[in-house]
């Protein structure tokens, strides 16, 4: 790492449900360098025993202790369970490294090369035959042909198909309790992005205010919105080390129930000022090649290459209507129409005094009979 940064490089290799992410950025020689050593490690890494024997149990410790992380981490995680169509829980990861060896991970690495999907992005001061050049190596490294998009992995997300509202009750080692709690807002358009990112913003300082500074509830207090490919979604979250998750629920409840009201009361300027506001971030140019390849890395793969993505949003931020967002809201939020999912995770100190309980006995069976798209 250290004679990397020294030489002006920045790289970062992640690991998804969807495979591995590697960036590099920096200097177009000393990248280049960098990547040519990476793809020679990549089938034919070397890593000792004591390494390997290390890795493996920080991982598994890392496994162990998350039971005893914070609530809304752990209720996060709970909340992923639900809507993603495959997501591995801490005990079922720390049940699978046990077995796992130095020769299984070489194996799998193999087997694995052989199927995979490639989503490449080379953006800056890199000539065409350079550019190639990068291409070739990959080629040469991994030997094979990649799979077309359609044939690899790729994380689905729950589908609601009629307004419910589902719920997780569950039970924590630590002593706070998490309330967690999303409405799906709507498919994506511009429309959708343009009204999500205004009541974003609109009801973020209300919701802080009224919950962690008048009443109290806890010192995490978080709304917004959110995205999962095609889909949009308002939430809101409280951690508290005071409250059960059942009284955290009732607060939030009794506020989120106002919500539509605050919008249709607020004045004309503040409206504007929230719409010039989300402008504006579209607006702002990156500041970086890095944050620019970034951008253009999501509108290519993540959107279709739909490079007036921002353009389309921002026209209808300008023609964006108090009265229209106010009925959308209502809609998005009434129990009639509600798409909603809400976690309650009690911490090891509360009770649930309020007797809620999950929708679902186990998560598994229930899962089998949803839709995931």
């Amino acid at each position: 790492v250290y004679p990397a940064k020294e030489a002006g490089l920045d790289y970062t290799l992640t690991d998804g449900y969807e495979g591995l992410s590697f960036t590099i950025s920096g200097y177009t020689e000393s990248t280049a360098t960098l990547y040519d050593i990476v793809m020679s490690h990549l089938l034919n890494y070397q890593i000792s025993d004591d390494q390997f024997k290390a890795l493996k149990e920080k991982i598994s410790r890392d496994y162990q202790n998350f039971p005893l992380s914070d609530s809304w981490k752990i209720t996060r995680d709970k909340n992923a369970q639900v809507y993603n169509n495959v997501k591995y829980g801490w005990k079922e990861s720390l049940k699978m490294i046990s077995g796992i060896t130095k020769k299984s991970v070489r194996k799998y690495i193999h087997s694995v090369i052989k199927k995979i999907h490639v989503e490449g992005l080379i953006y800056g001061d890199y000539s065409k035959r350079e550019a190639q050049h990068l291409v070739r190596v990959f080629k040469e490294t991994i030997s094979d042909r990649p799979i077309p998009k359609d044939r690899s992995f790729e994380l689905m997300f729950l589908v609601h198909e009629e307004p419910e509202s589902i719920q997780y009750v569950g039970n924590l080692e630590v002593d706070n309790s998490c309330f967690w709690r999303e409405y799906h807002f709507g498919m994506d358009s511009p429309e959708t992005r343009a009204s999500v990112m205004i009541l974003g913003q609109a009801l973020q300082q209300p919701f802080f205010t009224e919950m962690r500074t008048n009443q109290q509830l806890g010192y995490i207090v978080w709304s917004g919105n959110l995205t999962r490919d095609e889909n949009h979604y308002l939430y809101f979250a409280i951690q508290s080390g005071e409250y059960s998750a059942d009284k955290l629920d009732s607060h939030a409840d009794n506020f989120i129930k106002t919500c539509p009201a605050l919008i249709r009361d607020m004045s004309t300027n503040m409206f504007e000022q929230l719409k010039n506001a989300a402008i504006e971030k579209l607006e702002q140019k990156p500041k970086s090649i890095p944050e620019r390849a970034n951008k253009l890395k999501t509108l290519i793969f993540e959107h279709n290459a739909e490079f007036d993505r921002d353009k389309k949003t921002i026209v209808s931020l300008k023609n964006s209507k108090k009265d229209d967002i106010t009925r959308k809201l209502e809609k998005v939020l009434n129990e009639k129409y509600r798409r909603m999912v809400n976690i309650l995770m009690f911490a090891n100190t509360h009770e649930n005094n309020s007797g809620l309980t999950s929708t679902f006995d186990d998560i598994q069976d229930w899962k089998r009979f949803r839709t995931y798209k």
